[in-house]
Order: C-alpha cells, then sequence, then structure tokens
C-alpha cells in the first residue's frame, strides 16, 4: 500500500483543456509505469534516473499456433448438467461437470523486450518529474543534477509504426551511457557498427495461463511455424558524440541528444494460418519501417 500511495498521480491542467498524469518519483512496479502505444506496438516508461526502462510489447506476439479448440465431447455433459441443476440442485457438482463443456486452455501473450538505458550520472538528481500528456500521448522525465538539465521523451507513431525516444542535456560534456535490448524469450542480440541493436527470437510453441499449474508450463520447439519468430530493430542517431558497438551493446558519450528509433515484427499471418514468416521477411520489414 505504500507503493500505491508514492505512486498516486496529480492530474493537472498544464494547459487549458490539456491533461497530464504527473509524478515526483520513478516507477518501481510495472503497473506504476506510463503506457505510450499506437494499438500494436506499445511500451511501459519506468522513468529511473540512472536507468531507464521502456517494457516493449507488440500485439500479435502470442505463444503456439492455430488448433481446433473444438471440444466435440462438450455436449454429451449438458444432459447431466441440467439434471444437477435442476433436479438436485447440486450446484458445486453441477460447475464440476460444466467443466467438461469447455475447450482447453488459450495460448499466451507474452512480452516482447526490454529497451534499457544506462546513464552514467554523478550528483544527485533533483527536480524530478515524470509525466504522461494524455492528449499528445507523450511520455517525458525531466531532472537536474547540479547545473544541468535532463530530459527525456517517448511516443509510439501510428503512421510509421515505431517507437521514438529522445534523451538530451545541457551538461557540456554530453550524455555518457549504454544501450541494451533484451528479452524473457529466447532471443539473441546483437551490436552493429552502424549504430543498432537487432533482437531476434522465436517464441514458445506453448505456454500455460500463469493460473493453471503445470509441471512444463513452457514449450519451446525449432519446427517452423511452432512459434512464431520476432524481431525488435534500435538504431541510435547521434547528435554529436560518438557511437560504438561491443557484443550486444551500445555504447554513447558526448552527445548533446539521442534519438532512439525502435521497430519491431512478428511472423503472425493471421487466426488461422501458421505464424511462419521468415526471420528474413520480418527483418526486411523492421529495416524499412526504421528506415
Amino acid at each position: 500500500s505504500a507503493s500505491l500511495c508514492a505512486a498516486k498521480p496529480d492530474v493537472r491542467e498544464s494547459q487549458p483543456s490539456r491533461l497530464s498524469l504527473w509524478y515526483r518519483q520513478p516507477a518501481t512496479l510495472w503497473t506504476d509505469a506510463l503506457p505510450i502505444g499506437n494499438g500494436r506496438l506499445g511500451a511501459m516508461m519506468f522513468g529511473g534516473i540512472t536507468e531507464e526502462r521502456l517494457q516493449l510489447n507488440e500485439d500479435t506476439l502470442w505463444s503456439g499456433s492455430p488448433h481446433d479448440w473444438n471440444n466435440p465431447s462438450a455436449k454429451e455433459h449438458l444432459s447431466e448438467v441440467r439434471r444437477l441443476v435442476l433436479q438436485e440442485q447440486a450446484y458445486e457438482k453441477a460447475d464440476k461437470e460444466c467443466q467438461k463443456m469447455q475447450g482447453p486452455f488459450n495460448e499466451s501473450y507474452l512480452p516482447l523486450a526490454d529497451l534499457r538505458v544506462q546513464l552514467d550520472h554523478s550528483g544527485q538528481a533533483i527536480h524530478y518529474r515524470r509525466e504522461l500528456d494524455l492528449e499528445s500521448a507523450l511520455s517525458r522525465v525531466i531532472y537536474q543534477i547540479g547545473t544541468a538539465s535532463y530530459t527525456r521523451e517517448a511516443f509510439v507513431s501510428a503512421p510509421d509504426q515505431i517507437l521514438v525516444a529522445q534523451l538530451t542535456t545541457t551538461h557540456p560534456e554530453g550524455l555518457r551511457l549504454t544501450i541494451a535490448l533484451d528479452s524473457p524469450l529466447h532471443s539473441v542480440t546483437q551490436a552493429t557498427s552502424e549504430g543498432e541493436l537487432v533482437l531476434t527470437g522465436k517464441a514458445p510453441a506453448h505456454v500455460d495461463p500463469n493460473y493453471l499449474l503445470s509441471p512444463h508450463p513452457v514449450i519451446y520447439d525449432e519446427a517452423e511455424g511452432k512459434g512464431m519468430r520476432f524481431e525488435a530493430t534500435l538504431r541510435c542517431v547521434l547528435h554529436g558524440g560518438k557511437i560504438s558497438a561491443k557484443e550486444r551493446h551500445l555504447y554513447v558519450t558526448g552527445a548533446s541528444a539521442i534519438t532512439l528509433l525502435l521497430a519491431a515484427q512478428t511472423g503472425y499471418r493471421g487466426y488461422d494460418r501458421d505464424p511462419d514468416m521468415t526471420a528474413a521477411d520480418i527483418a526486411l520489414t523492421t529495416k524499412r519501417r526504421i528506415a
């Protein structure tokens, strides 16, 4: 309850007819983070000072593949359910019998990735504020360290189908930070000399719902169509400064501003088709959106 009280937002009119949610501290829980999105690609922005985290989702990223979810034996139990309810009024028994009429559990919606920006700060942050403008759908973090101000802004474009984030500072030495992209799903991330992080992965063939106790709740299968492939591509555009790539990270020094562009795509091809779009075709889509 203490964390919920601490995260209680102020809802005020920053301009006439413009509402924003704003807070005086970063989010510690997912439910306290601020959402941005375009209906397909979304993110929860936590607003940390030394580390910014954007938890990413893509609306078609599910486990599994199409199946016949019909339960052909359901009708065989209907007469018994009616008898238990109408004649015996044995509602608990009827409920158990009714469960035999249900179909199998559906597959599970999955998280895409986490975009993490580790900032090299020295000194205590003051005048902290994070906010979400409810009219422009722009999420913003501002604070000050010493005499230098720091600002982060992010939104997700519907026309261009990309997430855009920009980090700026007035510090004369610019920003010094590390950028990473990782996923709780089976995946690999590669950093390129062009200032990109490319995360590619394959979703599980089956994931039980979290309310179902199971000895093997997550099952991976390398066969095509048994769990969709996915990709998230991040491009870093500098305003001044230098960027370098090493293994799975990008390192930035001396930039007065950094613009991050992120695109994501899965192998989903429709509710009634195997999600077997190839990794190459998925990559073409993300690269086109970034361009």
